[in-house]
C-alpha cells in the first residue's frame, strides 16, 4: 500500500498543518515511514476498523464484493491501456525482441533454464522442489481460514461447492492475466538494466520496481480514469485486511472466548470482536512500517507458512496427527527458519525446503512421543466433516482407494488448469486462436470431468 501511498498522495502539499503536525510526534526512523506514509495508512485503516466492526461477517462480504468489482475493473482498464500503448501483441513481440535480442525468454509460459529462472541462480529442480514445498508448506495449504469462513457462510454444502469453483475461475483464471500484460508492458516501458529513466517517475522505478504498476497508472491513464483505478488498488487493499481482521476476530471469539467462557452473551461476544478488530489493525498497521517491500513480507509469510504447512494440510487427512505433532513441528519449523536467517547465508528457497523439512521431523517426534487424540474426539470429527484419508471408522485399503480417486480428481484440475492458462497465453502473446481454442476445451473437460465426472474417473483407476 505504501508503494501506492508515496506516489499519489502528497499530504504535505495538501495538509500542510496536518503534515507538519504528524511530523513532529512521528518517531524519527526508518522503520516508522514517513509522515505521509502514517497518514494514508491511518485514515485507511480508521475506515476499515468501522465498517469491519460494525457490519462483521455480512458487511465484510458485501463490501468485498463491490471492492471486488472495482478492482477488477481497474485492472483491466491499465490492462488494455498498456496494451494499446505498445502496440498490442505485434507491438509487445516487436519491443520485447528490440531491447532484449531475439534469444529473450519473456513471453515464454514455462521457465527454461535459460530464461528468467537463471536470475535466481538454482537450477530447475531445486526450482520445481521450491514451488512443491511452497504450495504445500503454507500456513493456507489446506485452504485458508477465510476462505473457509466465507464457505461456512454459504446457506449449504451445494452452495459452498458452487462458491468454490467461482472463486476458483476468478482467482485463477481472469484477474490474473491484466497483470501479466501489465508486467511485460512494464519491463518494456522500463527495461531490466536500464541506467537512466527516460520516462517521468523512472528513477523511482530503477531504485524499486514494485513501483511499476502504480507508475504506469500515472504514465498511461488519464486524469478521471486514474482516480478509478486508484480506487480500484485501495478497494483490493482494504479487501484483503477486513478479510483477515474479520477471520482473526473469529477465533479469538469462537476459539477463546467461548472455551474459557462458554456461557457469554451474544453482546459480550460481539464487544470482544469488536475490540480485536481493533487490535489486529494496530498490530498490522506497526508491522507494516518494518516490511520494507513487498517481496520481504511475501518471504516472511512464507517462511513462517513452512513451519505450519505440513502439519496444516495432513491433520485433514489423518487421525494420528495430534495436537504434539502439531506444536513440535510448528516449533521446529520456526526455530530452523531463524537458525537459517541469523546464522547462514543459505538462499531463501534452500530455507524455506529446509524449514518445512525440520517442521515435517518435529512432527514426527511429537506423533511418536504425544498421547493419541481420544476416541470421542475422533468420533465427533468424523461425524461433522466426513473426511477423507486414514480415520479409525474405515480400513486401510479403503482409505487408500478413497484418496487415490481424489488425488487423480486433484491432478485432473492441476493439469486443466496449466492448459487454461497456457490458451490464455497463446491467445494474447501468440496469437495462436485455433491452437488456444483446442488447449481451452482440453482444459476445461479435464476439469469437467474431475468435478462431476468422479464416477468415470473409478471405472479407469480399476
Amino acid at each position: 500500500m505504501l508503494k501506492i501511498s508515496n506516489i499519489f498522495f502528497s499530504w504535505e502539499k495538501w495538509f500542510p498543518d496536518l503534515f507538519e503536525f504528524v511530523r513532529k510526534v512521528w518517531p524519527a526512523g526508518q522503520n516508522f515511514g514517513s509522515p505521509s506514509e502514517a497518514i494514508t495508512l491511518f485514515l485507511i485503516v480508521m475506515i476499515i476498523a468501522i465498517y469491519s466492526s460494525m457490519g462483521g461477517i455480512r458487511g465484510v462480504i458485501i463490501t468485498d464484493f463491490i471492492q471486488f468489482i472495482l478492482t477488477l475493473m481497474g485492472g483491466v482498464w491499465l490492462a488494455i491501456n498498456a496494451w494499446s500503448w505498445v502496440g498490442g501483441q505485434k507491438g509487445i513481440s516487436q519491443s520485447l525482441e528490440k531491447i532484449y535480442g531475439k534469444d529473450h525468454h519473456f513471453l515464454e509460459f514455462f521457465p527454461s533454464q535459460a530464461g528468467w529462472i537463471s536470475t535466481l541462480e538454482i537450477g530447475s529442480l531445486i526450482f520445481a522442489v521450491y514451488v512443491l514445498v511452497q504450495s504445500i508448506s503454507a500456513i493456507d495449504s489446506d485452504g485458508g481460514g477465510y476462505i473457509m469462513q466465507r464457505l461456512a457462510a454459504t446457506r449449504n454444502a451445494n452452495d459452498a461447492k458452487k462458491a468454490s469453483l467461482l472463486f476458483f475461475i476468478f482467482h485463477y483464471l481472469i484477474r490474473i492475466w491484466p497483470w501479466f500484460i501489465v508486467g511485460i508492458v512494464a519491463i518494456i516501458i522500463f527495461p531490466v538494466g536500464q541506467v537512466t529513466g527516460t520516462y517521468e517517475g523512472a528513477d523511482i522505478f530503477l531504485k524499486d520496481r514494485e513501483s511499476a504498476y502504480p507508475l504506469l497508472m500515472t504514465l498511461l491513464l488519464p486524469a478521471g480514469v486514474l482516480g478509478l483505478v486508484l480506487a480500484s488498488l485501495l478497494a483490493a487493499f482494504m479487501s484483503t485486511v477486513d478479510t483477515h481482521i474479520n477471520w482473526g476476530a473469529s477465533y479469538i471469539v469462537n476459539d477463546w472466548l467461548l472455551k474459557i467462557f462458554p456461557g457469554v452473551s451474544d453482546k459480550v461476544q460481539i464487544r470482544v470482536a469488536r475490540m480485536a478488530v481493533v487490535a489486529f489493525l494496530l498490530i498490522s498497521l506497526i508491522i507494516s512500517f518494518y516490511i520494507g517491500t513487498i517481496e520481504k513480507g511475501w518471504r516472511a509469510v512464507a517462511t513462517i507458512g513452512a513451519a505450519f504447512g505440513i502439519p496444516t494440510i495432513l491433520r485433514w487427512f489423518w487421525w494420528r496427527l495430534n495436537a504434539d505433532a502439531e506444536f513440535l513441528a510448528i516449533i521446529s519449523g520456526i526455530l530452523a527458519a531463524s537458525f537459517f536467517a541469523f546464522f547462514t547465508d543459505i538462499s531463501y528457497e534452500f530455507r524455506l525446503i529446509l524449514t518445512s523439512f525440520f517442521s515435517f521431523l518435529g512432527m514426527l517426534i511429537g506423533m511418536y512421543w504425544g498421547e493419541p487424540t481420544d476416541a470421542a474426539t475422533l468420533d465427533d470429527f468424523i461425524v461433522k466433516v466426513n473426511p477423507i484419508g486414514f480415520w479409525p471408522d474405515r480400513s486401510f485399503l479403503q482409505s487408500l482407494k478413497e484418496l487415490t480417486m481424489k488425488l487423480l480428481q486433484w491432478i485432473f484440475i492441476c493439469f486443466g488448469l496449466i492448459l487454461l492458462l497456457v490458451a490464455f497465453h497463446k491467445l494474447i502473446f501468440m496469437g495462436a486462436f485455433l491452437f488456444s481454442i483446442l488447449l481451452f476445451f482440453s482444459g476445461a473437460s479435464l476439469i469437467y470431468l474431475a468435478i462431476s465426472g468422479a464416477a468415470k474417473l473409478k471405472n479407469l483407476s480399476m
